[in-house]
């Protein structure tokens, strides 16, 4: 996560390094229109990655965009906890630690549904 003052495409970088420490084998990002240009091939020579953009080809038009249903499905469940649907804490650290707990619900919760089927 990122102070607000930082312009997403700016502060991917630290992200991804911090990413990488902890998950050593994701080998691809997929990312909105918004981070491309420089990016991707930074991430490329860095960190050995692949970063595909997935973006939007016709305005105010709605259509299923391929990779992106996973990313917004994830951003609903962690939006469906109230704690997380507005940002009142103070340290990214409490924030972050809060996603890790809703992580772990819905993985908890997800498993259960696949397991009774």
């Amino acid at each position: 996560m990122q102070r607000a003052s930082v312009q997403d495409r700016d502060g991917a970088i630290d992200v991804i390094c911090g990413m990488r420490e902890s998950w050593r084998t994701v080998i691809r990002i997929f990312a909105e229109g918004g981070y491309r240009g420089k990016l991707i091939g930074k991430v490329r020579d860095n960190f050995s990655m692949e970063m595909e953009i997935i973006k939007r080809n016709e305005l105010h038009k709605f259509k299923v965009l391929p990779k992106r249903w996973v990313v917004e499905r994830t951003f609903s469940w962690f939006n469906a906890n109230r704690r997380n649907s507005k940002n009142h804490v103070r340290l990214n650290n409490t924030a972050v630690a809060m996603v890790y707990l809703i992580s772990i619900k819905t993985c908890s919760t997800v498993s259960k549904q696949l397991l009774r089927r």
